[in-house]
């Protein structure tokens, strides 16, 4: 969930001194402001995830729980809890929808998103980087770090948002105006954990003032195809204000929220748009962005694949080589998609149980198609 990290320093109602965390926030239409939708991340190692219901139900009855997770694709699960296998180290968006009964007993729903990060080794998940202010004079300020880790941190980096680096657990820095200025502390484990490292990144306003639009927003997100369905994640940066997020599907589906996801009747190219409206203390006006990016989606690849005998490919995950099984006969060409249904590379001369070579590619989810009749297998790039 985005949650808004106020500190006013000088006398109350100067916009000064604040800042502001950049969570997800939570998505989706509201129930009563009684109902907080939280929920744990238990790492269990060996890149194994827990994630646990925390929820307040205030004056609405929950009728029903549903997880939406994005790991090799879009998947799904209701109860109080899911467990999920990752494959590959990284940060995937996970999602609980709450669908609760009113007061009236009509029916509402609340959604909380997190972006949680997979490690490869669960010791690193204990590792947090947090940090507050503790002092401002002017344009001068004083931050101090509120890390913690099971074992000792052996340092504390700082980028200021200004172009300056600074080191230490509680340094002190003169920004040059306003801002807002994105400050980021990166803490670093000691030895013999000094491969786990954590980073949190929060905006510092000195205002008061009417900051451009621009620079309060930095619009953005993250798109997943898995055959005729795509998943967008909200990734923008807003300074802390508040703000909405809908979604252009591009074939007349329209949906609003952090994280949705859409399932297509005809194959072919879409565009996927995302539009950012923004509004809060930093601007008195407000303002909106679009971003669009465009997409290709399979629907006979979903009919292919519940043939019997589909195309094999192992391991799981893949690195630079992959062999194939399941090629239909007469088969001699395949190609490598990415997410966004992008070619990233063509395979000729292909034969049964043949190697592919995967050097070069950067890790990621990819589909692997035969050329000549769309049947595919879904590939892990580690």
């Amino acid at each position: 969930m985005r949650t808004l990290l106020l500190f006013t320093l000088l006398l109350p109602g100067l916009l000064r001194g604040q800042l502001f965390d950049l969570g997800l926030r939570a998505s989706g239409p509201p129930c009563d402001s009684t109902l907080v939708v939280d929920f744990a991340v238990t790492d269990n190692g060996g890149m194994l995830y827990t994630y646990t219901a925390d929820i307040d139900t205030g004056n609405v009855t929950v009728v029903g729980l549903q997880w939406n997770l994005y790991n090799i694709g879009l998947s799904s699960g209701a109860g109080p809890s899911i467990t999920e296998q990752y494959f590959v180290p990284g940060q995937y968006a996970v999602c609980l929808t709450v669908d609760a009964l009113d007061a009236q007993s009509m029916p509402c729903s609340s959604t909380a998103c997190k972006l949680v990060t997979v490690y490869a080794d669960s010791t690193c998940s204990d590792l947090l980087a947090d940090f507050t202010i503790t002092n401002i004079a002017g344009n001068t300020v004083t931050f101090d770090e509120l890390a913690s880790f099971t074992g000792p941190i052996a340092s504390y980096d700082w980028n200021l948002g200004d172009g300056a680096s600074v080191n230490g657990p509680s340094p002190t820095h003169t920004f040059p105006g306003p801002g807002p200025f994105e400050v980021c502390l990166t803490v670093t484990a000691a030895p013999p954990d000094d491969e786990c490292a954590a980073t949190k990144c929060k905006w510092l306003y000195l205002g008061p003032g009417n900051v451009p639009c621009s620079t309060l927003l930095q619009p953005g997100f993250l798109l997943v195809v898995v055959d005729n369905t795509v998943g967008v994640l909200d990734t923008s940066l807003t300074s802390g204000m508040n703000y909405t997020v809908d979604w252009d599907f591009g074939d007349g589906y329209t949906t609003s929220g952090a994280v949705a996801y859409h399932g297509y009747d005809v194959s072919g190219f879409y565009n996927v748009c995302q539009t950012v409206t923004l509004w809060g203390p930093l601007n008195t006006d407000t303002c909106s962005s679009v971003t669009c990016q465009p997409v290709y989606v399979d629907v006979l690849g979903v009919t292919e694949r519940e043939d019997a005998g589909g195309i094999v490919a192992w391991p799981v995950p893949a690195g630079d080589a992959l062999t194939v099984h399941g090629l239909r006969p007469g088969t001699r060409s395949l190609r490598l998609l990415d997410g966004q249904g992008r070619v990233v590379r063509v395979f000729e001369r292909v034969v049964e149980g043949g190697l592919l070579d995967l050097g070069g590619i950067a890790p990621g989810m990819y589909l692997l198609q035969e050329r000549d009749s769309t049947r595919s297998v879904r590939v892990i790039k580690s």
